[in-house]
This record gives structure tokens, sequence and C-alpha cells, in this order.
């Protein structure tokens, strides 16, 4: 802007002790941050361009004088959008954050912010972030080096025992063995500038490593001149997939840093490259990558041109051009509220009380008035209660995503879906307001237990009932557990509704006609959360095997038991013990034996004993877990039968008096 576009009253704020002051100082127009220039100029300032929030630049965050500010906010990013989940930073609904331009880099970043973020499309402005203009001009290679950046973690803020973290044991063995084992190049270490204080726990501990203080290297000039880069979740990975590098991404501690939200990227299909686990993969990947001279592979290539539209130095050029072409009109925060995200922000923030009598009073009311009007085109799958997203519905839900991508769904799930799930699937919690409303409107109806008795269903309503597996315990009008069980109750009376119910054998078909009173036609088809079963299933292996940190070499021991309603209840769950000493266990045990625990979703258990072959294992989809299970320890669990069909070698049975 001052070299180029002399004619705006243009003016950087800065805190005076910063590093970077000496640098700007001499392009003139800086002005000291906490200066009567800096108040002056947030008070008549047209326009507030920004990698963070803005409110960031108001001293102590004044109520008084943010009020003031009528300048339109343009916000730059500090990286490309999609590892780390980022709608509690900067959700247009989650964080009430405010801007009326967002620049992003790529066609898939502008939809995640407009489906995920809540901004109007008119609003997101595909440019590239700004510091592109350098990334593409060309420096000298240092041959064979290598660069490590990982980012920062929230959790270690002052942490006064760092050195008995995972974070700096992980680095610790990576950088020794490094160290001790590769000799052909450089090798740099630089921590994130918020971790910068723990710098001292790794200097002078390695010889053929140089650990880089933040305040005295350039960034994008440190990219240029290596040829890999190792890294984690920070956005820096972008930057050098795009120069047509190697990435690989170190994610020891994927589960605690993604967190329950996941990311906005599907890390395994879009990542622009090599997601490992332990330092052991991450040494063999880099000996790999040398022997193929770090050329960059055509898979990741392609991973990264999805995620920046422009090769070129022009991004400085369409950011300028994008603010003056921006249509405030169009913008109107109220029209924004109104049409982009009331319907998340107000409906879905309603989650109604359990047994509140008013509440479900109301919700009938309702609920029987729009049932009355025509269906609207909505399909609505719920599995497990809207406690998990697996079983006959969702994979329903994904064959039927690949035949029509242009079919806008519902998905009842309490928890963050996978971003790859997002792009035309709307999410909505359990017993929240959306639930009935769209419930009471949605043509089709997918659901492997039942809907909630209390919302009135379209009376033109197609309902596809799954149930969830070859059943052992009696169900339905059978279950002795009717008169003290809600659950039941509700099911009982959602059985009238059902339009199909699906049948994986003559023996189901049979159990179904005892159980239920239902007018619904039985279909004799096979599940279809099965065909995983006769698929192309070494891939799903392989990614199993990454998520959950094992190797291929490993055998698995899965525990898959059902729950007990007769354990101590809390809210929707059973407390139950698995009855197993996993102490006498791992003595008896091989080592190359590891043992995962998967607990129902309405089971909840304390296991005290910890053990590095020991895993509690969270994840959704229970027949993606029996393809790389050698043992299987179940129930009454109908993963038995499912354990049949993945060729499980050993299935064994806890039998008690339930």
């Amino acid at each position: 802007m001052r070299n180029n576009h002399p004619g705006f009253l243009c003016y950087y704020i800065i805190e005076k002790d910063s590093p970077d002051y000496e640098v700007i100082k001499e392009l003139g127009n800086v002005i000291i941050f906490g200066s009567k220039e800096h108040f002056y100029c947030l008070k008549n300032a047209t326009k507030i361009i920004t990698t963070h929030h803005y409110q960031y630049l108001v001293p102590g965050s004044n109520k008084k004088l943010i009020k003031q500010i009528k300048a339109k906010i343009i916000f730059l990013q500090h990286g490309v959008m999609g590892t780390k989940y980022m709608n509690d930073f900067y959700g247009r609904v989650t964080n009430k954050f405010h801007t009326d331009l967002f620049i992003v880099s790529s066609k898939r970043e502008k939809e995640m912010i407009i489906n995920e973020f809540k901004y109007n499309k008119n609003q997101v402005a595909i440019t590239g972030l700004a510091r592109f203009d350098n990334l593409f001009i060309k420096e000298s290679i240092i041959e064979n080096s290598i660069l490590i950046m990982p980012t920062w973690r929230d959790w270690l803020s002052n942490s006064k025992n760092f050195i008995q973290t995972k974070y700096f044991k992980e680095y610790n063995k990576l950088l020794t063995i490094l160290n001790n084992n590769y000799m052909d190049g450089p090798i740099n270490f630089l921590l994130h500038k918020n971790m910068q204080p723990y710098n001292e726990y790794f200097s002078n501990k390695y010889s053929n490593i140089n650990i880089l203080n933040y305040n005295t290297v350039n960034i994008q000039s440190l990219l240029k001149k290596h040829q890999l880069l190792i890294t984690d979740y920070s956005s820096v990975g972008f930057d050098f997939s795009f120069l047509k590098k190697h990435v690989i991404y170190f994610q020891f501690d994927q589960k605690a840093f993604i967190g329950k939200n996941g990311s906005h990227l599907d890390l395994e299909n879009e990542l622009p490259g090599e997601i490992l686990f332990n330092v052991d993969d991450v040494y063999k990947t880099i000996q790999q990558y040398q022997k193929n001279n770090f050329i960059q592979t055509k898979e990741n290539y392609s991973k990264a041109q999805n995620l920046l539209l422009y090769y070129d130095s022009n991004n400085c050029q369409r950011i300028y051009q994008a603010i003056l072409e921006f249509n405030y009109k169009d913008n109107i925060q109220d029209k924004i509220l109104k049409n982009a995200f009331v319907e998340d922000y107000f409906i879905n923030s309603m989650t109604l009380k359990f047994n509140n009598s008013i509440y479900y009073l109301l919700i009938k009311i309702i609920t029987f008035i729009l049932s009355l009007f025509p269906t609207k085109d909505l399909i609505i799958f719920e599995s497990g209660n809207g406690r998990t997203m697996d079983g006959d519905p969702f994979a329903i839900y994904k064959q039927w995503q690949k035949l029509f991508p242009n079919q806008k769904f519902i998905y009842v799930f309490e928890e963050q879906i996978n971003y790859r799930y997002r792009h035309n699937t709307k999410q909505v919690p359990i017993n929240s307001i959306s639930y009935y409303y769209y419930l009471a409107r949605a043509k089709i109806v997918v659901n492997n237990q039942y809907f909630s008795k209390h919302v009135k269903l379209n009376k033109d309503v197609f309902y596809l009932q799954t149930w969830h597996g070859t059943t052992i315990k009696t169900i339905g009008n059978n279950s002795k557990l009717l008169k003290n069980n809600l659950e039941l109750e509700q099911l009982l009376h959602d059985q009238n509704r059902w339009t199909y119910l699906l049948s994986q054998s003559p023996y189901m078909t049979q159990v179904f006609k005892d159980s239920f009173s239902t007018k619904a036609e039985i279909l004799e088809i096979g599940l279809p959360s099965n065909d995983i079963f006769f698929s192309n299933i070494e891939q799903i292996k392989l990614n199993l095997y990454r998520r959950i940190g094992i190797t291929e070499q490993q055998k698995v021991i899965l525990i898959a038991p059902t729950y007990r309603e007769t354990g101590l209840k809390t809210k929707r769950d059973y407390q139950q013990d698995l009855y197993i000493d996993f102490e006498q266990l791992f003595i008896d045990l091989p080592n190359d034996y590891i043992v995962l625990i998967k607990l129902h979703h309405h089971a909840k258990t304390k296991i005290s004993y910890k053990h590095d072959r020991l895993k509690r294992v969270g994840y959704k989809e229970l027949n993606e877990l029996l393809l790389i299970t050698d043992v299987l320890i179940t129930d009454y669990s109908a993963a038995l039968f499912s354990g049949f069909l993945a060729n499980v070698k050993t299935i064994a049975y806890l039998k008690d008096y339930y």
C-alpha cells in the first residue's frame, strides 16, 4: 500500500518495543500502540485490516472505544484455515467474531468459511494470503536440509514440569535420533513463538541440530531454503507444500490437539503430507524421501493445489482490489444475522430439558401444526439416540451423499461431525428445538433406534427403521424391561410410524415379527453397515493403524461389550464394571498384543489400570475396528455377529447374570 497506493492514508499500529518496529518504521505512517495518534486512527478509520481479532488493536479492550469504531473490518488471517478447529475463535455464531471481509486462499477454504463459520458468500474473497507474494520468489535450497517447526499447545502455557510432558519427550526423542543418525545435511529446530520460553530445554543438547530463536529468523526464508519440513498442525505446512516440497505431520497427540470437534479438513485425505504418530516412522519416512531426492508426490501436490488457487505473487494486489470492490450494502449485519445463522444461533442453542412437561406440551402443539403442512425436501439421519454417527443410518447416509452430493441432509448428532460431511449436511443436537422442527417437516427419516414420542411426524413421511444389529436379547413388546424403561416405551410408540424395517436374515425377520406390532414392511435385504466387510479394506485398515497409533505388526484384542440397564445410571449412561483383571492379562499376554476397549455409547466405566498397550478408543465405527481385530471379547452385543463377517480369528464371550 505504501509503495503502490501512496494516496491512501494508510497507517500501521505496532508496539515500540516490538523487534519488528525497527524493520518497518522507515516505511512511514507507523504509529505507536497506545499513543494519541493510535486512538485518533481507531475512531476515524474507514477500514481496519488485521490478521487477528480487531479488538486486539484497542488498548485494554476499551468497550467505550470499541463502540466508537465505525470501520469495516478486513480479516487477513495468519495461515490457511483447516487443520485445527477454529470455529470457536473465528465463528460468526459460536464466538460472535466480527469481520466484514474474510480473506481466503481457495474455493475449498471459502466453502469452509461459509458453511461452518457462517459467513455470507459475499463476505469471503479468494485472494491468497498477503505473505504468499514473497513465498514464490525463489531462494537457493540447502541440500538435504530439514526444518522442524511444531506449533504451540495452549495447555502447556507456564508448564512447570515441561520436561515431563509428552510434547518434550517426543520432540527430544526425534531430535536425538536425527542428531545421532542423520548426517546428510543441516537440521534446524524452531519452536512456535508462544513456546520460545522452553528453548532452554532443547539448547546445547544436540551437536548436529541448530535450535533457532524466533525473533532472529525470517520464517518464509526458512521455508524456502529447506527441502523437508516436519511440523504437526501448523499452517506453515500448507506454505511448504505450496512450494512443491514434502511435509511430515508428526501428530503424536492428535486426539488431544484436535479435540472432540475434529478438524475442518478430512486430515487423512486432504492434508498435503504424511501423517505419522511415532518417531520411528518419522525417521523411516525421512530416509525414504531422501532416496527420492525429496520430490513431492503427485498425490500431495494435488492436495496442495486444492488449498491454493493462485500460485503467483499478486496476492496483495487481489486483496487490495477485494477491499475496494467490497459491497457493503449486501452485507448489513442484521441481514447476515437473519439469513446466515439465526437458525443455528437461536434455534440450536435452545436445547430442551428432559421430562419438562411444559416444554414437551409446547413441542407437541408446534410440531402438530407443522406436520399439517407439506413436507420439505429434508432427509434426516439419526443413530444411537443422537450419541453416535455410525451403524446402518450412517452407512446409508455416506452412500447417499456420494450418489447425490447436492442433496441437503440433517444428521442428529451431539458432537462435531467430520468435515468431509459438512458441506451438504446440517448437524442438530437431539431434543433441541431445531430437532423437533426438522422432524415435523422432513420428507424422509432414517433411524436405528427411535425418534421422540413428543414429536408429530408428517403424515406423508417415509420412515426407514434399520434397527441396530442381530439381537440375542428380547426386544420390543417382549422386553422384560419395558415397564421401567422410558426408551422402550418411546420405541413402542415409534414403531407405528415405520414405513420399512430392515432385516439381515430370516432369524431377525422372525424376531421382528414376534417383537413389534408394526405395520411396516420388513425388507430382508441385509444391512448397509456390513458392506465394509466386502470392500477394499486395506486402505481402511492402514488409516485405522495411523489414527489409533499402532502398527500392522501388532495383534489387536478388542473388548466391546454391550451395556447393562442394571448398572448405576447417570443421565443417559450406565456405570458398569468390565470384570477383567488387566494386570494379570498383561502378565500373560505376549508383547506384540495390544488391547483396545470400545464401550457402548450408553456405558461408562472407570479403568484405573494404565499400560502403554491398553487404549480406550472413542472411534465411532465398530465394524471398521473389527477389520484390524484378532481377538474380540464381547458378551451379548451384536458385535459378535459382525465379528464373524469380519473374519475375526477368535471371539470370546463374557457370560454373567445379565
